[in-house]
């Protein structure tokens, strides 16, 4: 986890990056994941939606507004983004895990939807990693397993905050 202290400089950097250039995406991408980061989502979304307003189609930025929607009880609206997406590239991994996971945490779960979506991940790359989770996910909620209080695996979340992560640390 960033500290306060490392959150506010590289906050300060981009935003100076950004105040020379209102359309450095790399920069306000950097900012929103910044604040993803530290949970505040309406401030990553505000950023987010400025890249969205320079490039339609910026598919990191779609995915991470849909994340941040999500997070702020907005699924809806992330259900909205992460589709488009997936209509703008229909082998995108990180739409059809994240439309399944949101699928899952609605009450009740909307499962034929969750089987669809993740079903796409593992018809995509079955070899990776987000493959065999969700293959392992589908399992436990196979009507003979018992899922968890809420019906969602535990380790699942919007990948979202994976690859802002990665974005921070490199």
């Amino acid at each position: 986890n960033l500290t306060a202290e490392q959150i506010h400089e590289i906050g300060t950097a981009q935003m100076q990056k950004i105040q020379a250039d209102p359309k450095d995406i790399d920069s306000l991408q950097s900012l929103a994941d910044v604040y993803y980061l530290a949970g505040d989502f309406a401030s990553a979304g505000a950023f987010l939606e400025k890249i969205v307003a320079i490039d339609a189609k910026n598919v990191t930025a779609l995915l991470a507004l849909g994340a941040a929607q999500f997070n702020l009880g907005d699924a809806a609206g992330a259900e909205k983004l992460w589709l488009e997406v997936a209509a703008i590239d229909p082998k995108n991994v990180e739409a059809h895990y994240d439309l399944g996971f949101m699928y899952l945490s609605q009450d009740p779960p909307d499962m034929a939807n969750v089987k669809l979506q993740w079903g796409k991940v593992i018809e995509i790359d079955p070899n990776s990693d987000v493959a065999k989770t969700v293959a392992t996910h589908l399992d436990s909620l196979a009507p003979s397993a018992a899922p968890s209080a809420s019906g969602a695996p535990a380790s699942a979340a919007p990948s979202a905050v994976d690859r802002s992560r990665r974005a921070i640390a490199s």
